[in-house]
């Protein structure tokens, strides 16, 4: 395999147009993690670096982890248990397609065997993680926006 074929064949595994069930459900989860991340900045006091913001959310970072933000974002209350166990469930979907030996999709019989996806809501077919999946981005989407417009907010007024 050359160059260019290793290009094309990454590139068909990432891209989302609704053929590769790996693909729709890393790029969702992937969404979604990002969404939990803005706001969690948007929670933290003013004046944090990017260095620091880099600290906490990459690498060994207390919140460089799918799991860790979803947790953080329940614990300061941004989100309600509902969608916390939500995200809970879309993350053991997106890892069991991230570390699959195999290629699998929601179809492939050792993803549905698994005893945590038997009852996950989110694995029961990819029609339906897409549709789960989209309403936890609008359950979402207006809490980062309120949190970003609050924390707008707070600093005109100390200004």
């Amino acid at each position: 395999m050359n160059g260019d074929e290793t290009k094309s064949g990454l590139a068909d595994l990432f891209a989302f147009d609704g053929r590769s069930a790996f693909s729709r459900v890393i790029v969702r989860a992937t969404e979604l993690e990002r969404l939990l991340e803005f706001m969690l900045q948007a929670a933290m006091r003013f004046g944090i670096s990017k260095d620091f913001q880099g600290k906490l959310f990459s690498g060994h970072g207390p919140l460089s982890t799918f799991s860790a933000k979803i947790d953080m974002a329940y614990a300061l209350s941004l989100i309600e248990q509902d969608t916390w166990s939500k995200l809970h469930k879309v993350r053991d979907v997106r890892n069991t397609f991230a570390h699959a030996d195999a290629h699998i999709d929601f179809d492939h019989p050792g993803f549905r065997s698994g005893k945590r996806m038997k009852s996950n809501p989110f694995a029961q077919s990819a029609a339906a993680f897409d549709a789960l999946t989209l309403e936890i981005i609008e359950v979402l989407v207006p809490l980062v926006e309120t949190g970003w417009e609050r924390r707008t907010a707070l600093l005109k007024a100390l200004l």
